[in-house]
């Protein structure tokens, strides 16, 4: 009863509000811009045609209930909600092709134009999908601003670290003055159309192994981070969203975060994109972002510390765990109705990503301790190459580098114990038990003429530096952490509560 009175009542207020139409074509253009939130000409391109695009937009802007947006042409809420229903009623299934047909276009958007024009994609791609609100109400009032985001110029350096100051504090504007001299092109503003000085401003640094360890506290949490959850791999990089910035008011402040997270869809949906994706944030307590950057795939990590006086906080996201691709599946299977897309993370663990054994992938890397684990269980394999076959260090850094395999791999770590300072026992010891082979550590004793306890120690002491010399190798490709140096002095990492 009730779905047929909001039946008729929905026909009604579309009488009313919208009236008669001309054509099927009108209709459409309808259906297109309630669906996807506001919408271009481009985006009406996709779905009608290019003549019948233009036609349509024009109809479409000369009408009493649109608004021109800096992002388009923008339906009057009431407008907006009575044709998304109407359509649902009438053709429930054109109505979800449609949705389908927006969002694929708009991914293939996101991979293939440039970086600026994918934002706003990606920014359109949020739009759809305001439903399940993948940003928090606090962010709406954006689509009615006329502002324009874009890369930051030199000329707005001076402007930004005074924005960063005032919203972090002189401690964070002095990271933020090393990275705009390394890294400038990873700073992006909004400023008011059609001119004038930005009002906000974030950074999304794309940083290797170990960029920027030893200058910025807050980098040396992040690789720390994924040190002990995640090494990075020959040939991949990290994503690192900081500085969210503007004026002491919230939805200026949201406006800097919402910049980052269109950011981080483009990131993560453009091919060879990051390995991780970390997000830092300002520590108000009232934690209304937390949901949002959720359903993004980042998480809270045990990282929270405090910079110049401020608190701070560490999200992350393994892409290599919860990749892109099943984040735009998820979205697509809350508009079927196989769920709301509020949770995308069920595979993970809310401590930082950690990985569980159901959330292991193919690509999946090692934590610190996987590593070790998987490192004693291939000397203990080393003489049964099919078990070694199967061990997880297959896939590591240590194993890829010069193209040998992971037997030659740790027999060299093996043979190397001997040139170590008191490595002269723990080398003979894992040569006899793992090399050599005996059938029992007893055997193996008094093979070697010591006590099975001397034995079981140094064999210990052997797999625990073989762990330490090859996890070095894994997370230090170089040989030493990264050189960065920063004129503003030097920072201890012991500044970083961790």
């Amino acid at each position: 009863m009730d779905g047929g009175v909001s039946r008729r009542l929905t026909a009604v207020l579309f009488h009313r509000l919208v009236g008669g139409l001309p054509t099927e074509q009108h209709r459409r253009t309808l259906q297109v811009t309630a669906r996807a939130g506001t919408v271009t000409e481009e985006l009406l391109r996709a779905e009608l045609g290019a003549g019948a695009a233009a036609r349509s937009f024009a109809w479409l802007r000369a009408q009493p209930w649109v608004t021109a947006v800096g992002c388009g042409l923008l339906l009057d809420e009431a407008v907006r909600n009575t044709v998304a229903h109407d359509a649902r009623w009438n053709d429930p299934d054109g109505f979800a092709a449609l949705h389908e047909r927006l969002h694929d276009h708009l991914v293939e958007q996101i991979r293939t134009v440039p970086f600026g024009r994918a934002l706003d994609a990606a920014a359109a791609l949020h739009r759809l999908y305001r439903d399940i609100t993948v940003l928090p109400p606090a962010h709406e009032w954006t689509a009615r601003d006329s502002h324009e985001d874009e890369a930051c110029r030199p000329v707005d350096e001076a402007v930004v670290l005074g924005l960063i100051a005032d919203c972090e504090g002189p401690e964070s504007a002095e990271n933020a003055r090393f990275w705009l001299r390394h890294q400038p092109e990873a700073f992006r503003v909004r400023r008011p159309v059609p001119y004038g000085p930005p009002r906000a401003c974030s950074a999304w640094l794309r940083l290797t192994a170990y960029e920027g360890e030893t200058a910025d506290p807050v980098v040396a949490a992040v690789w720390d981070h994924v040190r002990r959850h995640g090494p990075l791999r020959a040939n991949e990089r990290i994503s690192v969203a900081r500085f969210h910035a503007g004026p002491q008011e919230r939805r200026d402040a949201s406006s800097a975060v919402a910049l980052s997270l269109r950011c981080l869809v483009a990131e993560t949906v453009r091919t060879g994109g990051p390995a991780w994706v970390f997000f830092v944030l300002r520590d108000d307590g009232d934690g209304v972002w937390d949901g949002a950057l959720r359903r993004h795939g980042l998480l809270p990590t045990e990282h929270r510390w405090d910079v110049g006086g401020l608190p701070q906080r560490l999200f992350a996201r393994d892409v290599r765990v919860f990749p892109t691709s099943d984040w735009l599946r998820g979205l697509l299977r809350s508009v079927a109705g196989e769920g709301d897309g509020r949770d995308p993370c069920h595979r993970v663990n809310g401590a930082g990503l950690v990985r569980t054994d159901e959330a292991r992938t193919p690509t999946g890397a090692l934590s610190e301790r996987e590593f070790a684990d998987a490192v004693h269980a291939g000397l203990r394999a080393l003489r049964r190459p099919s078990e070694l076959a199967l061990n997880p260090l297959r896939r590591s850094r240590v194993a890829a580098v010069g193209g040998a395999d992971l037997a030659s791999v740790l027999q060299q770590a093996v043979y190397e114990l001997a040139e170590e300072q008191g490595g002269h026992g723990p080398h003979q010891a894992a040569v006899t038990a793992f090399v050599e082979g005996t059938a029992t550590h007893r055997a193996a004793a008094e093979r070697l003429g010591v006590s099975l306890s001397t034995y079981r120690r140094q064999l210990r002491t052997a797999v625990e530096r073989v762990s330490a010399r090859l996890w070095h190798e894994e997370v230090y490709p170089s040989g030493a952490p990264d050189g960065y140096t920063s004129s503003v002095g030097d920072r201890e990492q012991s500044r970083v509560d961790r």
